[in-house]
């Protein structure tokens, strides 16, 4: 005998769902959405990355890794968008300040550790 199972009436359970299958979002505490971890991790990874080659002095390779989580945001852009406007326009605001300071004709490291970092804070705050 099979029985049915009520995902309306189980928050945890849908929770637990939305995690396993990685459906993008998920209603916060407020019943908003919320841009989630799973969306962002690739962003985050990037970043942190062209973070650490900026630290050891290697902008050229954070210039390359640009390229990339250019790529990847445009790519989630639309899904995000949908998901929390306000949040990705202000995530969207911090990547393209990493973009142009790892893109200068003469970038400073200085200028770049503080967008990337800036970015990084915002994209964790987004998954608080």
């Amino acid at each position: 005998m099979k029985s049915k199972i009520n995902f309306k009436n189980n928050p945890q359970l849908r929770n637990c769902l939305f995690f396993t299958f990685n459906i993008g979002h998920a209603p916060d505490a407020e019943g908003g959405n919320h841009m989630t971890l799973n969306r962002n991790e690739s962003k985050r990874t990037i970043e942190n990355e062209m973070l650490q080659a900026v630290n050891t002095g290697d902008v050229a390779t954070a210039k390359t890794d640009a390229n990339q989580l250019e790529h990847d945001w445009d790519q989630a852009a639309p899904k995000l968008r949908k998901i929390d406007r306000k949040t990705w326009t202000q995530i969207d605001g911090t990547i393209d300040d990493v973009l142009a300071a790892t893109r200068a004709k003469k970038p400073n490291e200085g200028k770049c550790q503080s967008v990337l970092q800036d970015s990084l804070d915002s994209l964790n705050q987004a998954n608080a």
